[in-house]
């Protein structure tokens, strides 16, 4: 996260690196003064290897205050 803080315009603006995550994914709250950013990935991969059904779950969240 790089935060860039204008004092002249009165603003703070807050740039993330989000990989892989799609708008729908995050979700970004303000309460009590206080600015949340939070996300969650969920993606799961399906193959077959050697013989056998192999199935990947992948499962991410995370949260800046």
């Amino acid at each position: 996260m790089d935060l860039h803080e204008n004092n002249e315009a009165n603003t703070v603006t807050a740039t993330f690196e989000l990989l892989g995550l799609k708008s729908h994914d995050v979700s970004i709250e303000v309460h009590q003064g206080r600015l949340t950013v939070s996300g969650e990935f969920d993606k799961t991969e399906s193959r077959e290897e050697g013989g056998y059904a192999v199935r990947e779950l992948f499962s991410f969240l995370w949260v800046y205050r």
